[in-house]
């Protein structure tokens, strides 16, 4: 999927929505792109939060996917795993806003399209 899915592109249309740490400090946020990956796992797999924590805990191939090491990183929680907000107004978005949102993706990820 590496070679297939622009994730240096994805995370960047998302970055600007997704949390930062705040001043008074409080538990860092789970890398951007790991949860981006966790969130993909979830759709092709049709994995529920908790079942979604199960696979990452039983599985170094999804762990490895998602870049965690079961000794070194934190495993996201069943109530952290859905956590990966819509940029704003994405609820409101049309058919055509979100056709044109797939139109420029294919265009970084393809330029000649």
């Amino acid at each position: 999927m590496d070679a297939v899915v622009p994730w240096a592109l994805l995370s960047a249309l998302i970055e600007p929505h997704y949390p930062k740490a705040g001043p008074k400090g409080g538990r860092q946020p789970i890398a951007l792109e790991v949860m981006l990956r966790i969130y993909w796992l979830r759709q092709w797999y049709a994995l529920s939060d908790l079942a979604a924590e199960e696979a990452l805990c039983d599985s170094e191939a999804m762990r490895r996917f998602a870049g965690l090491e079961l000794g070194d990183d934190a495993i996201p929680d069943e109530t952290t795993i859905p956590k990966l907000p819509a940029p704003a107004g994405a609820a409101s978005a049309d058919a055509g806003d979100l056709r044109g949102g797939e139109r420029l993706l294919a265009r970084e990820v393809h330029p000649a399209a």
